[in-house]
């Protein structure tokens, strides 16, 4: 889409629905600060989709802030988002995985993994790829600098493995290297950016209780799980890949072995094993994670692993305008009056499924996997809303908020084109004209797809064995 035809086509579909919110009939109950906070949602998700004018998505969040401000709106609730715990969360955070990337800390950790390979298969390569996931899960929430990390890294692996471009074995190494960058993480609050993005959203809906690191392990950690382990398998069957050559010297990976740690490796190290392992342990402890990321940045500046120069370039700022901006739509629309005329509105259709809470999950875990081919803006918008009658949805069918956590992470995580999964972007950057075919990405992608709804389906007695449903 040329620059013309993306500012043209902002600025059409934010009038159409302006038009829509002034003149039906379904809106006319709202009084016109509640009718305006919806045409601000419209038109920043408008903005961030198309970005007209090359307007970055920081620059947006600012200006819907500034419009929701210029109509009457306290200031106290517009900045909300960016006082809520998951911000102080998700920054510090951030950091750990610019850590992990300056000191080289990464690239040690998933060198020394492969060096242990012994000769390649492919089943040995892929479980090398799925611990490399899980280790720097652990280390680090963020999902850019982990594909960063390890898509360069897995580039080499395969041309060391001598696997030729465009072949299937080239394409499903390579994409099992970027699933698992992305999805074993949201199996806990800390492994991915939609912990803290989620929970802050939670935390503006006063019906919806506080979300602790132990509250989504017990809901998510099996579904990410398994849909990980199932969706290696079959992709290893459905891909078929070209035999290994014979050629392949018994370890390709031994040259990848560097010198010993530094001192800035070690430390990083330490400070991020001992972040999680109390993050892990939270409910014994009673530590909030914001206190332990905040505790780890500041050991990390500390000991001098992270300066001034990395506070001000180290991370996304752009980014954290964008999620701390978006956090505050629930609680305008609590003060609007949204809120209450979305569950009036919805209300009848959730209680068609009061005795089918199955069919709900399942029709709104299938819609938001189409739906995310048009919000492209991490879902966020949609899951504003959604959060909106999460209270509703609980009280007439009795599915709490921890279930839709893995619902909503599945669904960012969706991957068919590029312009859908912004670290899908990053990793065929990483890759170039050597990576992946686009064919294999697509089957790789409907074969993730088609495991998160039936592992979401698959999950309903061990949610029920829970609690979480009814």
């Amino acid at each position: 889409m040329s620059l013309w035809q993306k500012e043209a086509s902002s600025f059409v579909l934010i009038a159409f629905a302006t038009m829509a919110i002034v003149l039906l009939p379904v809106f006319s109950s709202l009084d016109d600060v509640a009718r305006f906070s919806l045409v601000v949602l419209i038109a920043a998700t408008v903005f961030w989709i198309f970005r007209p004018f090359g307007i970055s998505i920081g620059s947006t969040s600012c200006l819907l802030l500034a419009l929701f401000l210029l109509c009457g709106i306290p200031e106290g609730i517009v900045f909300s988002g960016f006082t809520k715990s998951s911000v102080w969360t998700m920054i510090p955070a951030l950091f750990f995985g610019y850590a992990l990337k300056k000191t080289g800390l990464g690239r040690r950790l998933v060198n020394a993994i492969l060096c242990r390979i012994g000769k390649p298969t492919y089943v040995k390569l892929i479980i090398a790829w799925l611990i490399i996931g899980v280790v720097l899960s652990l280390l680090t929430p963020s999902i850019t600098v982990r594909v960063i990390i390890v898509m360069p890294l897995a580039m080499e692996s395969v041309d060391l493995c001598g696997l030729p471009q465009k072949s299937r074995g080239r394409s499903l190494v390579l994409l099992s290297a970027w699933f698992m960058s992305v999805i074993p993480g949201i199996g806990w609050y800390t492994g991915s950016l939609l912990g803290p993005v989620i929970t802050g959203i939670y935390a503006s809906v006063p019906e919806i209780p506080s979300v602790s690191s132990s509250d989504w392990i017990s809901a998510c950690l099996l579904p990410s799980a398994t849909v990980t382990v199932v969706t290696l398998l079959l992709a290893s069957i459905i891909i078929r890949p070209e035999k290994l050559s014979e050629n392949i010297s018994v370890n390709p990976f031994s040259g990848l072995a560097g010198e010993a740690a530094s001192r800035e490796e070690k430390i990083t190290l330490a400070v991020l094993a001992s972040c999680f392992s109390m993050l892990a342990t939270e409910r014994f402890h009673g530590i909030s994670s914001t206190v332990i990321c905040l505790i780890g940045f500041f050991l990390l500046c500390l000991l001098g692993v992270l300066d001034e120069k990395d506070i001000s370039s180290g991370i996304s700022w752009d980014m954290v305008l964008f999620i701390g901006a978006s956090m505050c739509f629930e609680a305008v629309f609590d003060y609007c009056g949204v809120t209450e005329w979305l569950t009036d509105m919805l209300y009848p259709i959730v209680s068609i499924f009061s005795g089918h809470p199955v069919a709900l999950l399942m029709l709104l875990t299938a819609f938001l996997f189409v739906w995310r081919f048009v919000d492209i803006a991490l879902l966020t918008p949609t899951v504003v809303i959604i959060a909106a009658i999460i209270p509703m949805i609980e009280q007439v069918c009795g599915i709490s908020h921890l279930v839709w956590i893995s619902v909503f992470s599945f669904a960012i995580c969706s991957f068919f084109l590029p312009y859908q999964n912004m670290f899908l972007m990053i990793g065929e950057k990483e890759c170039g004209d050597d990576g992946w075919l686009s064919a294999h990405r697509l089957a790789y992608a409907g074969i993730y797809c088609a495991v998160a709804i039936l592992t979401v389906f698959c999950m309903v007695p061990f949610w029920k064995s829970l609690g979480y449903m009814p």
